[in-house]
């Protein structure tokens, strides 16, 4: 996940934040306070032998809306200079399912990215059992975490001509996966790499221009960005 570093908010302010009341007597609907939440994450990732190196938290909709991320000291499976990073986003007022992403954060600029779909949706409902639905989300994720070596792989081996990347770049917006205002910054980035490591025209590199836009928009905004851009870029062109 990429996060706004002075939108992060501290585990110690969730003290105050108070369940919305249901609709009704009737209502299925059932919200979790977030600080259970990543409680939670913390012990299943203990008993997964998964130590946390960093944790980061934002807030939306009055805080209703919890978008967290969590980074293990554990390297993805054959990915060089890659560690294991689970994202996760729900909301106490309907707007998001539990859901949670199975993602990396990449060493040498904290790029995200996110493989395959979310590793697991579930809406809050009464009939849901915390530790059950972390549980599951961990091994979903470890089962899942195993397709980003291909999926980086795949990028890296792409080479992207200038014209590719510009194609690509415009359709990312005509698909509505970035804001059209945002192109600029990519372009920017793919002419002037930030790192080295990223200097190569290849689609890992466009790849890594568009997660540096990201940065600036929304955490909502960024899991669609990390999901929906490695697709664009290995099918499009």
């Amino acid at each position: 996940m990429l996060y706004n570093s002075h939108a992060n908010v501290a585990l110690k302010s969730f003290s105050n934040y108070k369940l919305p009341k249901r609709a009704g007597e009737t209502s299925y609907w059932e919200g979790v306070r977030h600080q259970d939440l990543v409680h939670m994450v913390r012990k299943v990732a203990k008993i997964q032998d998964l130590k946390i190196t960093n944790e980061e938290f934002q807030l939306g909709n009055k805080g209703h809306t919890l978008f967290a991320s969590w980074d293990f000291d554990r390297k993805v499976p054959g990915v060089k200079g890659v560690k294991m990073c689970l994202g996760y986003r729900g909301s106490n007022i309907g707007r998001y399912a539990h859901t949670f992403a199975t993602g990396a954060r990449v060493a040498v600029c904290e790029n995200g990215i996110i493989s395959g779909e979310f590793a697991l949706r579930r809406k809050h409902t009464t009939s849901v059992n915390l530790l059950e639905l972390v549980t599951q989300a961990f091994d979903q994720y470890l089962i899942n975490i195993k397709e980003i070596k291909p999926l980086i792989a795949n990028l890296q081996k792409k080479a992207l001509t200038n014209e590719q990347a510009a194609e690509c770049m415009l359709e990312s917006a005509r698909r509505g996966i970035i804001g059209w205002s945002r192109i600029r910054l990519v372009d920017k980035d793919w002419n002037t790499p930030r790192h080295s490591a990223f200097e190569e025209s290849t689609a890992w590199s466009l790849y890594n221009c568009f997660t540096q836009s990201a940065k600036i928009t929304t955490p909502a905004q960024q899991i669609e960005i990390l999901r929906d851009i490695p697709k664009l870029l290995l099918t499009h062109v």
